[in-house]
């Protein structure tokens, strides 16, 4: 657009008010819906280079990089604006201070919004930093739809508002959501709730071990046996006549399990909330679906998956 361009000076800015709800949220759907598209041609891109399969962890390492580059390219242009920032005619502000600088526009975006929480969700594996992520991202959503003012968490704690870049129409009124606000509160409470009051949870409970088979009792011999005596006419002691006995092979040691069974194939680390595709192969439940909405087929295998055939193992434990 036109607008790109221009810069405003911080006395303009002032002029022109600050953006609602649903100019911010209509923002950020055009931009979450360019970076899918930018990083799905980066990812179809990579595989008819490289032509052989693609781990899960690669592919969130490219998806990553991705929308990093995606926010880098846009903040780089004259405007310093993203393509949604463009589309709702939105324009960055500091409080009155005039627009923010590239380098505070990159750090609250492809930093803030994107590395910070991909490196807090791998250095918490098992599922624990995706949902601490997953938290956080609905309690800011929360608070974004009860009183405005930032559509996402990096841009509140950089202080980096967004103004209307056009002064509104007269009648036109920004729209308020605090009934959908207070509903996306009382969910987060509701999934937050048991986690904090008792920890966990309960253990899963364990399979019950298969049952070794008896072992034999070794019976003391007969009297006639025990007093018989040996090949020089002394008569047998029981040690000797228990020494006769077959000897009974001993139990084999239980051996361990490898790391090929403990592990999911995906992430390759351990199997957090397992799942079983049709096919028979455990994954991590959040890996087998992020995968599935990406490819739908098993990443061993390449057996069709569908996705609503996933099946929980809440008995597996290892």
């Amino acid at each position: 657009m036109a607008a790109a361009s221009v810069r405003l000076a911080p006395r303009d800015i002032a002029v022109f008010p600050l953006a609602g709800q649903q100019e911010l949220l209509r923002a950020a759907q055009k931009d979450d819906e360019l970076q899918q598209h930018y990083t799905d041609g980066v990812l179809d891109a990579y595989q008819a280079i490289a032509r052989r399969p693609m781990s899960l962890v690669l592919r969130r390492r490219l998806a990553l990089a991705a929308s990093i580059l995606y926010y880098v390219l846009s903040l780089l242009s004259p405007g310093r604006r993203t393509p949604g920032q463009e589309y709702a005619d939105l324009i960055p502000t500091t409080r009155g201070r005039g627009t923010p600088s590239r380098p505070r526009l990159i750090a609250a975006t492809a930093v803030g919004q994107l590395l910070v929480p991909y490196l807090w969700r791998t250095a918490h594996p098992r599922g624990e930093g995706a949902r601490h992520v997953a938290w956080a991202t609905r309690a800011h959503a929360a608070l974004f739809l009860l009183t405005g003012g930032f559509v996402r968490l990096s841009a509140r704690l950089a202080g980096i508002r967004m103004g209307l870049a056009r002064p509104r129409h007269p009648g036109e009124s920004p729209r308020r959501y605090e009934l959908l606000g207070a509903l996306t509160l009382i969910q987060l409470l509701l999934q937050v709730a048991p986690t904090a009051l008792w920890g966990r949870g309960q253990p899963r409970r364990q399979l019950a071990p298969p049952v070794a088979a008896p072992r034999p009792i070794a019976l003391p011999a007969a009297p006639e046996q025990a007093s018989a005596s040996d090949g020089a006419g002394n008569p047998a002691s029981p040690s000797s006549a228990a020494a006769a006995l077959p000897s009974r092979p001993s139990s084999p040691s239980p051996q361990p399990v490898p790391r090929s069974v403990i592990d999911c194939p995906a992430c390759l680390d351990r199997k957090a909330n397992p799942a079983a595709a049709s096919c028979g192969h455990v994954f991590c439940w959040d890996c087998v679906n992020e995968w599935c909405q990406a490819r739908s087929e098993c990443p061993l295998c390449r057996q069709h998956i569908n996705i609503a055939h996933i099946v929980p193992l809440y008995q597996f434990s290892l």
